[in-house]
């Protein structure tokens, strides 16, 4: 049998790291994606997507370092809150900023040794959320 690899989540705030788990986990359950996947319990807490551009840009790379060093990773999935404004007045576009993203995680390793995938929520990101908690 194969070793499941491992899937870690980078989130925004206190709240979705709480959250986020348990709604992967819902999902991972639904697609019956136990037998290849684990996931990591602790999300990384980036803050803002803004902090992943601009003079912090390297944040986006050490952190995918990081999560890389824990062994047999399988992929990371960014889950950010969309509907933001970005610094000196840009409009965000979700596919946009996604795309950079994924051309910078290439130098980690992304691609070739683990996937990579950015989720923007442009409207009601917080509605994930509150489906994620348990009753």
């Amino acid at each position: 049998m194969a070793t499941r690899k491992r899937l870690v989540l980078f989130v925004e705030g206190e709240g979705d790291v709480m959250a986020a788990p348990v709604l992967v986990k819902r999902l991972l359950t639904e697609f019956t994606a136990w037998d290849c996947l684990s996931l990591d319990p602790d999300p990384f807490r980036l803050g803002a997507v803004n902090n992943l551009f601009g003079k912090p840009e390297a944040n986006w790379i050490k952190y995918l370092q990081i999560a890389a060093k824990g062994g047999n990773l399988g992929g990371v999935l960014l889950l950010q809150d969309g509907d933001i404004a970005l610094k000196r007045g840009q409009s965000f576009c979700a596919r946009d900023i996604g795309r950079d993203l994924s051309r910078r995680a290439h130098t980690t390793g992304a691609g070739a040794s683990f996937s990579v995938a950015s989720v923007f929520a442009c409207q009601e990101f917080e509605s994930w959320l509150i489906a994620g908690i348990d009753r």
